[in-house]
Formats: structure tokens, sequence, C-alpha cells
């Protein structure tokens, strides 16, 4: 299993006349994707809807519509005396979903264009069917980073 965080979103999360990513106030989705997806590069993917999250969403059905699934307490964090930041939210349950997924796309869905900034690729497609798919969210959360 792979991730990566979006360089562009960074970049701009960095200067506030981009971007403006509040963790303690916006809407974060996490939107799944089939293998047949386009593999993505951190320098250029920007948004849910852009290429090439335009395509081969995962079926709606059960738990999961089309535009993803809400997270809950999405949190950007200073872990104190490691040096390090990680982001994390709260553990999810996509119930009865029949469908494919390979990649996990996380995205703000309050900033404008409907800004991508970190993606999970599960390494494999899985095949769901009639079943709850249970994500648990490491204790270290999806990725931590040590300056």
């Amino acid at each position: 299993m792979t991730s990566m965080v979006s360089l562009t979103a960074l970049a701009d999360i960095a200067d506030a006349s981009q971007i403006a990513i509040n963790f303690g106030s916006d809407t974060f989705r996490l939107a799944l994707f089939e293998e047949a997806m386009a593999a993505p590069d951190a320098e250029t993917f920007t948004a849910y809807g852009v290429a090439p999250f335009n395509a081969n969403e995962s079926a709606a059905g059960g738990g999961y519509s089309a535009g993803g699934v809400v997270l809950t307490t999405p949190t950007w964090a200073i872990q104190a005396g490691t040096g390090r930041i990680r982001y994390t939210t709260a553990d999810l349950v996509v119930a009865g979903v029949t469908l494919d997924v390979r990649w996990l796309l996380h995205y703000d869905d309050t900033v404008a264009g409907n800004r991508a900034w970190y993606l999970c690729d599960l390494g494999a497609e899985y095949a769901l069917v009639g079943e709850d798919m249970n994500i648990t969210v490491d204790p270290n959360g999806w990725f931590r980073y040590r300056a």
C-alpha cells in the first residue's frame, strides 16, 4: 500500500492567497476509485472531478454515493515531542456496498474546486459484494511527516 500528498495542494496551502483549508470547519470527503483509473502523479493531481479523478469512481450503492463519504474529525496536528505532524480522521464504515476499490481520495468539499490533497493506493483492487467496508485509521493517522 502506498500513498501520496498532492504537492500542488501543499504549495497552495502554504500560500494563503491560493486556498485556505480549515481542518476545524471544512467538510472532507473520501471518494473511492477503481483500479482502471489512470495512476495519478503527486506533482499534478489537483481535485475531485478533475483527471484522473473524473472517471472510474466506484459504483454507488449501499452506503456509498458518487462524491464520497464524509470523513469525521479530520485533524492535522503536531505530535508533541516528536517533531512530526500527522493527518488523521475517525475510523469509518461504508455500509452494505457492492463495488470495486483501489484508490481512496481525500478532498476538501468546502473549498472551491473540491481540492484533493491526499491519496491512498491500496496496492490492489478489492471487490466488495454486499459488505461493509471498514476503514480503521492507524493510531499514527493516515500519514505522518517528520521535519
